[in-house]
C-alpha cells in the first residue's frame, strides 16, 4: 500500500521540487517491492521535458561560473540506482539496457555505476558491462566511486589518475568556462527587479 502512494507521487510530474523526487525515489528503492520495477523503468524511459522543467537558462545553463544541473538526468540517474538496488534478473537487464541505451550520458553512467556496486564490482559484472556499453563509455566501467570510508586524498588520486587517461573528461577550468559562454543567462521572471 505504502509503495503505490509513493509511486503515485513519483508521477507527479514534472517535478517542481527535485529534492523531494530524489527523496521519493530512495524510500520506493529502499523498500525493495518487486512491484516497483515496472513504475522506476516507465519513469527512467520518460522523456526529460516530462520529468523536470528545464532550468532557467536551458541545458548547461549560460551565466559565467554558473552550473544548473539537468534535473530530469539527476532524477533518472537516481531511479535506475534504485531499480539495481531490486536486485532481480529483470531489473538488472533492464539497467544493462539503460547503460547502452538512454539518450543521458549521465544516466548511463549512472547505471553502469549501480549495476557494479550491486554485484559487488565482481569481475563478472564488469565484463557484462562491458559488453553491453557504447564502445565508446568502456571508459566509465569502474569510475572511482566515494564510499563512506573512502580517504579523500585516495578518491581524489583516482580522479586525477582517470582524467590523465582520459584528457577529454577533465571539466574546463572556470577561466575556460567563461570564455565559452556566448551569453549571460536571462533573469529569471522571479529576479527581474521593478523600476521603484
Amino acid at each position: 500500500m505504502a509503495a503505490g502512494a509513493l509511486l503515485a507521487q513519483l508521477f507527479q510530474l514534472p517535478s517542481r521540487d527535485v529534492g523531494r523526487h530524489l527523496l521519493l525515489l530512495s524510500v520506493i528503492g529502499e523498500l525493495a517491492h518487486e512491484a516497483s520495477a515496472g513504475p522506476l523503468a516507465r519513469f527512467i524511459d520518460l522523456p526529460s521535458h516530462a520529468v523536470a522543467a528545464e532550468s532557467p537558462c536551458g541545458p548547461g545553463g549560460g551565466a559565467p561560473a554558473t552550473t544548473y544541473p539537468d534535473d530530469a538526468a539527476v532524477l533518472q540517474a537516481r531511479a535506475v540506482e534504485m531499480l539495481a538496488h531490486l536486485k532481480t534478473t529483470a531489473a538488472f537487464e533492464k539497467v544493462l539496457a539503460v547503460a547502452s541505451e538512454h539518450p543521458s550520458r549521465a544516466v548511463r553512467i549512472a547505471a553502469i555505476d549501480a549495476f557494479l556496486f550491486n554485484h559487488g564490482d565482481s569481475r563478472e559484472a564488469i565484463d557484462r558491462v562491458r559488453a553491453a556499453v557504447r564502445p565508446n563509455e568502456v571508459k566509465y566501467v569502474g569510475l572511482a566511486r566515494r564510499e563512506r570510508d573512502a580517504v579523500p586524498r585516495e578518491f581524489d588520486a583516482k580522479v586525477q589518475a582517470f582524467c590523465e587517461r582520459h584528457p577529454e573528461e577533465r571539466p574546463p577550468s572556470t577561466i575556460e568556462y567563461r570564455h565559452r559562454v556566448e551569453q549571460p543567462c536571462a533573469e529569471s521572471p522571479r529576479e527581474k527587479r521593478h523600476p521603484s
